[in-house]
């Protein structure tokens, strides 16, 4: 009908057009630029009619096929686990409910049965402020901590998100029941996510969820990847994750199958131990005085002082730095740092257990770190924890033999030489990283006459190569890698194919641990040495944290660099095969009068003979003088050591 209106129209149109005094010419002009721009008109008509049409159909479409989901005015998630089961908070920072690709907000939310710091409520998340979170530090009680969420009226949701927290990714939800409910009372079940890949990146998105499973990925992650971060995190948050992270690149399986402790073993470093001792004495002896204070008292007991006063201008006896003004500069390093307590604290305890030349020793390498770059100054406060937990051991060991006589023999020996081997470990160690990594990088600066990058390897180059073995194997050395630190003193050393033959000699179970002007091969270079790219190691970065998380990248491209890094990883645990590493620990404890005894214990309890008749160097060698693998296996086995 609207086509025959349009006709009738246009008609008249024409017959005014015909009225017009014009000439005859002109109009016949006029008549054809009128036949032209009605069909013009009438094919626009058409394409607008055929897009409308298209439109509508698709909307039709769509419509018919979109999920028709049910409205609730209440939606309650019961979140099931975490990341770590050991820890006892669960954290997020926002929940996002949407509809349609259209974010909807609740009115209210409620924790029930969770206890929360005051800046930490659960009304965190009706926001998107992703500054702020929710904390229930009751979860480890309770197994499972329930929010139930309330929009005032009946909505439909379609799809949901969560995102993490700004630390501790341990307490990440991993599983969790959605429902709905329009009363409160009768729930309905949505949606159930089962030890789901929560993003290792803070205050970031999981994956969004429909009520039926994922809908679309947001970050690609999943259960069983790898702790690659698409935004590098705080240092602390990496090396956290890192360090028990048992996901391991394809790449690296062999590198992962060479080593015979346990993950948790090689995972830990005496530096966490100091740090837990250290906040562990906090807790039973707050610090009560400020730390200038702490710091004049001891450089008086030092240097038998008669006055606190004189302590401010006392310098080193070698290298003359100012002790006071220095170490007082590496304190205010840590501003807002949780290192400032500790390394308080660790002054404090350092003035109990060591005498005047101790401290003397120690306060110098705290005025030395103190007056250089970042990372002697994390060099110096690590020496200074391990130094507090040595001799906090030392004095437990004093006191144990009055407490272990009440104790099982059997208990007491397994515990003793299992302290011992970690000991051992973390000491060993060191000693495969300096003949993996650092001996060789010494010797290749010396070949290209690089005395400057030489003499920055043990505290630059360290931190880059010490970063990637957390990120890729999860191994942590007894000084954690300073991972903000400049990326220098490292270098890709092996592509130097012309000192193959002193790399070699570096790796020989003879050489363990020595240093390279110990080697003579080392001390003849007659071959030209090409030069490599310096301050970079495999991976283009600009810190030990950048160049460490690309090694555990997702990105096909970098495939070569994985490649290229594999090697390095199985030159270093090389030396923690059994054939390699249990022998060496064995003669360890053997030789050490202590452990003598135990091990005579321990022999006992695994043969089930009351003592044993047994000598355990009979029974850990064969008659041509073998170390016997299998039985090392049973014995270290049974220690706790390896699996």
């Amino acid at each position: 009908m609207e086509g025959w209106r349009f006709v009738v129209l246009e008609l008249f149109s024409l017959l005014l057009l015909f009225q017009l005094a014009f000439p005859l010419p002109f109009r016949l002009v006029l008549l054809c630029l009128w036949f032209y721009f009605m069909f013009l008109q009438s094919h626009t008509l058409q394409v607008i009619k055929q897009h409308f049409k298209k439109q509508t159909s698709n909307s039709e479409a769509g419509m018919s096929t979109s999920v028709d989901v049910p409205s609730f005015r209440f939606y309650r998630f019961q979140f099931k686990s975490i990341r770590d089961e050991t820890e006892n908070c669960i954290q997020l920072s926002w929940i996002q409910f949407i509809y349609e690709g259209r974010t909807i907000y609740p009115k209210r939310v409620e924790n029930p049965r969770g206890n929360s710091p005051y800046r930490e409520q659960c009304s965190n998340l009706l926001r998107e402020d992703l500054t702020t979170k929710w904390l229930d530090s009751l979860f480890g009680m309770h197994q499972t901590s329930t929010l139930v969420f309330d929009f005032g009226s009946a909505v439909k949701v379609t799809e949901y998100s969560l995102f993490t927290a700004n630390d501790f990714p341990s307490r990440d939800p991993m599983s969790w029941l959605l429902e709905g409910s329009e009363d409160g009372k009768i729930w309905k079940v949505l949606d159930q996510a089962d030890k789901v890949g929560a993003p290792f990146d803070r205050f970031f998105s999981y994956d969004k969820r429909g009520l039926h499973g994922i809908v679309s990925s947001m970050n690609g992650y999943d259960a069983s990847q790898l702790p690659y971060f698409n935004v590098l995190p705080k240092a602390d948050t990496a090396q956290e994750i890192w360090s028990t992270n048992e996901v391991v690149r394809p790449e690296y399986l062999l590198a992962k199958k060479n080593v015979c402790i346990k993950k948790e073993i090689m995972g830990k470093s005496t530096l966490q131990s100091s740090i837990m001792l250290l906040k562990k004495i906090l807790e039973q002896k707050p610090l009560n005085e400020n730390f200038q204070d702490t710091l004049l008292r001891l450089i008086q007991k030092a240097y038998n002082l008669s006055h606190a006063s004189q302590a401010y201008n006392v310098r080193c006896p070698l290298e003359g730095h100012m002790i006071y003004h220095n170490i007082s500069s590496l304190f205010s390093t840590f501003e807002g740092d949780w290192r400032k307590p500790i390394l308080h604290a660790a002054l404090r305890e350092l003035g109990t257990y060591e005498d005047e030349t101790s401290c003397i020793g120690l306060l110098s390498l705290l005025a030395k770190g103190g007056a250089d770059c970042l990372a002697r100054k994390m060099m110096a406060f690590h020496t200074l924890l391990q130094r507090v937990y040595a001799q906090h051991q030392k004095k437990q060991s004093e006191e144990k033999p009055i407490k272990n006589s009440e104790q099982n023999p059997g208990n007491v020996s397994l515990n003793y030489l299992f302290q011992y081997l970690e000991d051992y470990i973390e000491e060993y160690k060191l000693l495969a990283f300096r003949s993996a990594f650092l001996e060789p990088t010494k010797l290749y600066f010396n070949a290209v006459r690089d005395y400057v990058l030489r003499d920055d390897v043990e505290v630059h180059g360290s931190n880059t190569y010490a970063a990637v073995l957390l990120s890729t194997l999860g191994i942590q050395l007894p000084f954690p890698p300073v991972l903000n630190d400049e990326v220098k003193g490292c270098c890709d050393f092996l592509s130097a194919s012309v000192l193959s033959s002193q790399y070699e000699e570096m790796v020989e179970s003879k050489n363990f641990g020595k240093d390279l002007r110990l080697l003579p091969k080392c001390q003849k270079i007659n071959s030209h040495v090409p030069f490599i790219k310096h301050n970079q190691f495999i991976f283009d970065g600009q810190s030990p944290l950048s160049i460490a998380n690309s090694a555990i990248s997702l990105d096909p491209k970098q495939a070569t660099q994985r490649n290229t890094l594999a090697k390095y990883l199985e030159r270093y645990t090389q030396f923690f095969t059994p054939q390699l590493f249990l022998e060496k620990a064995f003669m360890k404890m053997y030789s050490d009068p202590s452990c003598q005894h135990h091990l005579q214990v321990i022999l006992s309890s695994l043969l089930g003979e009351a003592p044993s008749q047994t000598s355990i160097t009979d029974w850990l060698y064969d008659e041509n003088y073998s170390f016997q693998i299998d039985k090392a296996n049973k014995l270290f086995a049974f220690l706790g050591i390896i699996s």
